[in-house]
């Protein structure tokens, strides 16, 4: 078993795009045995990603979307979660048009 200095040191080497990757897949992990914790930080890990490292969040959905409609789905969904973010700190409503 690796020490805690050599773990440190394999994340430190990863991109972001493989850090997202081991992340999402460790709770895929968690996922598979259904547990409701897991689920709360899968949601969690997404929108950390998507606000501190967005280019690994796209690059983590362009590379597990299964075909082009579900591609596209998330892609669309992930847009509407940065306009929601914007119109939050802009100190808008949510879903208002002004």
């Amino acid at each position: 078993m690796a020490t805690t200095i050599e773990r440190e040191a394999e994340l430190i080497a990863l991109s972001d795009e493989q850090l997202v990757e081991r992340v999402y897949g460790l709770v895929q992990q968690v996922l598979a045995i259904d547990d409701p914790l897991a689920q709360e930080l899968y949601f969690h890990l997404q929108e950390a990603f998507e606000r501190f490292a967005p280019v690994a969040g796209w690059a983590d959905v362009t590379r597990n979307a299964p075909n082009e409609y579900e591609l596209q789905s998330s892609l669309e969904r992930i847009r509407g979660r940065w306009e929601a973010r914007r119109r939050h700190e802009a100190g808008l409503p949510a879903g208002d048009d002004a």
